[in-house]
């Protein structure tokens, strides 16, 4: 069941390797690469493994442009750090949530702890093939498709 669950999200476009998440971004991947390793220390960020290859989400930053992630994200790996991986985290992303009328978490830059807190209380549920019916395009785009 978690290999389903693995290959929607991977599916589902919303992670990329660092050099196609500084495309995506606009800034140069050695840069990036540094950054990451900060924003993960400091749990800002949080990855998948796939393959050896870490793999970022893209709904991690502004959509509306900006090379640093969203603030909130702290907040939700503040709660979910202690007791998820990345995969764990993800899964979380897409998952139907009861506190917000069934719907998945926001992952926008106007998501707050708030949420969080309140949609957490349900997050210990296994993971089914009814929660993966969420997987909306990749929020940014590139001359390259992504």
């Amino acid at each position: 069941m978690i290999d389903l669950a693995r290959a929607h999200i991977l599916a589902c476009g919303d992670f990329l390797q660092v050099q196609d998440l500084a495309r995506c971004l606009g800034v140069h991947v050695e840069l990036l690469s540094s950054a990451i390793k900060e924003w993960e220390a400091d749990q800002r960020i949080f990855s998948i493994d796939h393959d050896g290859c870490s793999s970022f989400p893209v709904y991690a930053f502004p959509p509306q442009g900006g090379a640093s992630p969203i603030p909130a994200l702290r907040d939700v790996l503040s709660i979910f750090r202690p007791m998820k991986d990345g995969w764990g985290v993800s899964f979380w992303f897409i998952s139907p949530n009861g506190w917000l009328g069934g719907k998945p978490f926001p992952r926008t830059s106007n998501m707050h702890l708030g949420q969080v807190e309140d949609s957490v209380v349900d997050e210990d549920r296994p993971v089914t093939p009814s929660c993966w019916g969420y997987c909306p395009a990749t929020i940014f785009t590139s001359p390259t498709g992504f």
